[in-house]
C-alpha cells in the first residue's frame, strides 16, 4: 500500500473509497438478453466471452458470452463499504494506517503493536 499511497491519500481512500477506484476492483453490471443481471469484476475478456467474478472474496468466476450480453454498466461504487473507521478509536486508525504502510512489519518504526485501546503503555 505504501509504495502506491501516502498517509493522506491511504486514509482518504479508506475513508471515501468510491472517490478513485481501482480498475481491477471496479464492477460491471451485465445485463442479459434473457433478462438476468450479474454483477463483478472483470477478471478477463476477450472478443468471445467475459469472464466475472461476482463475490470479491471468492475465486469462483463466470464465463459469459459477449453475444448473450444486452447492455454493461460500470458502477460508480466502490466494493469496500463506507464507513470502516467509524468504530475505531483514533489510535486504533493510527494503529491501521501504519499497518497498512509497513504491510505489517512490526520492525517499520512507524509500526508498534498496540498497547491498548489508545496506545497507552501501562503504568
Amino acid at each position: 500500500m505504501a509504495s502506491r499511497f501516502n498517509r493522506h491519500d491511504l486514509l482518504e481512500q479508506i475513508l471515501d473509497p468510491s472517490k478513485v477506484i481501482d480498475e481491477k476492483f471496479r464492477q460491471v453490471t451485465l445485463a442479459m438478453q434473457d433478462s438476468s443481471e450479474i454483477t463483478g469484476t472483470v477478471e478477463a475478456e476477450d472478443a468471445r466471452k467475459i469472464t466475472l467474478r461476482p463475490n470479491p472474496l471468492s475465486i469462483e468466476t463466470r464465463d459469459l458470452l459477449k453475444e448473450k450480453v444486452r447492455t454493461r454498466t460500470v458502477s460508480s461504487l466502490s466494493p469496500m463499504p463506507a464507513g470502516l473507521l467509524n468504530t475505531l478509536t483514533a489510535g486504533q486508525v493510527l494503529d491501521l494506517l501504519a499497518f497498512l504502510e509497513t504491510g505489517g512489519n512490526p520492525a517499520a518504526s512507524n509500526f508498534a503493536p498496540p498497547l491498548g485501546p489508545e496506545r497507552v503503555p501501562p503504568k
